[in-house]
């Protein structure tokens, strides 16, 4: 059973052929694509989103409940039925796509699409430049015109192109932590210190000052001299300081495209005018 979580408040008036549709096949490119839609001035009135269930009651809950919290509540209505094409054609799809888009949503698809209007070419562009499927992706799509009495078929070939995404990854980290390192140095420090000197001079006969002998007399002179002393104080001696910053470089990157070229096989006594052949062009 398919749902449509947003319907168009302007379903009524949708011109045939003028939806656009995409086929996304995650939630985050399904989101990313309303949000360019609505970035380049589509309404979200205007944008439809429809999930398939499996018909249990849960079963994508989850993601049935992020697309709704995209719309407000004012923007936001949903269609039910158990008809899947019957969505598929609420959301103004012609026969020949829904049935495409309902086979896919069953492979676990998100499809968004958008009441254009004129927009109509715009709205494809969006959508595709962020990854949709379309029709085009299922089978070739062969279409035929009548002009006159002649009948000119059409046959479409398709290509691969490469599309490039970046993400950021973890490529690394840097830890700074400090360790004690410990180194003998020496400093050079003058000191002084006290020596006895012990001069005599000669005297002749002069009359002493005291009277008498005394013996065992001493004279005590006290020497000083400076010690060094060694402390430890801490202090600053470099601050380090860091950051990030963003360094940009190119890198190239590839892969294989198939692209699908037409091939002519006569059988018989046919004439093939090769110069209103369509010039072959490789796509991507």
């Amino acid at each position: 059973m398919a749902r449509e979580v947003n319907t168009s408040n302007q379903q009524s008036n949708i011109v045939p052929g003028s939806t656009a549709a995409g086929l996304f096949r995650s939630e985050p490119q399904a989101e990313r694509a309303i949000d360019a839609l609505t970035a380049a001035g589509f309404s979200k009135k205007d944008i439809g989103v429809a999930i398939a269930s499996d018909g249990k009651a849960n079963a994508r809950s989850g993601v049935t409940e992020k697309i709704r919290s995209l719309f407000s509540s004012d923007e936001r209505q949903e269609y039910d039925s158990g008809n899947d094409l019957d969505v598929l054609h609420h959301m103004g799809l012609r026969d020949a796509d829904a049935n495409f888009y309902r086979n896919s949503l069953y492979r676990g698809g998100i499809l968004v699409t958008v009441n254009a209007g004129s927009r109509t070419a715009e709205a494809d562009a969006i959508l595709h430049n962020l990854g949709a499927e379309d029709v085009s992706k299922g089978a070739t799509a062969q279409t035929s015109e009548v002009r006159g009495d002649q009948a000119t078929q059409h046959i479409q070939l398709l290509g691969e192109m490469l599309r490039v995404y970046k993400d950021r990854v973890h490529r690394g980290s840097v830890t700074l932590k400090k360790n004690v390192v410990t180194e003998h140095q020496q400093v050079e420090v003058p000191v002084t210190r006290e020596e006895v000197v012990i001069e005599r001079h000669p005297v002749s006969g002069q009359q002493a000052r005291i009277g008498s002998f005394e013996p065992g007399k001493e004279v005590t002179v006290n020497l000083e001299e400076e010690r060094v002393r060694v402390e430890k104080q801490p202090v600053v001696r470099e601050e380090v300081s860091v950051g990030k910053r963003q360094v940009q470089q190119t890198q190239r990157v590839g892969g294989d495209v198939k692209h699908e070229e037409i091939k002519i096989d006569q059988q018989g006594d046919v004439n093939v005018d090769r110069e209103a052949d369509v010039p072959r062009r490789k796509v991507g």
